[in-house]
């Protein structure tokens, strides 16, 4: 019976679909817990990776042919902010941290002092 059940579950097993990739993932887990970590597993990997490559440039491509969603596009309420006060960054930010003088800080400050 459990052969039977594992025959058709097999047979809807689509080749190089996200199936495949998380059970080859689960074939390297399984090699490199038992410290097979040689050759055959870092292929598999590599054809993990490849598989990947593929499937993102795959979904870049559709992306590419449809219009973007206008709410993908409408600004936040963080960017209007920006742009109002004229502030624009010219990067992502160094550190993720509040900046001195902010009301919150200081009160963050006296709670951990106190």
């Amino acid at each position: 019976m459990v052969a039977a059940l594992m025959h058709l579950d097999m047979m809807t097993w689509q080749d190089k679909d996200l199936g495949w990739i998380s059970r080859k993932m689960n074939v390297v887990k399984d090699r490199l817990e038992i410290n097979r970590g040689g050759k055959k597993t870092q292929k598999i990997e590599r054809d993990i990776l490849v598989r990947l490559d593929e499937i993102i440039k795959e979904l870049e491509n559709q992306q590419k042919g449809r219009p973007v969603a206008a709410a993908a596009t409408a600004p936040t309420a963080a960017r209007r902010r920006c742009q109002a006060s004229g502030n624009r960054p010219s990067g992502p930010a160094s550190e993720s941290a509040l900046p001195s003088g902010i009301a919150g800080a200081s009160l963050i400050r006296r709670k951990t002092s106190s």
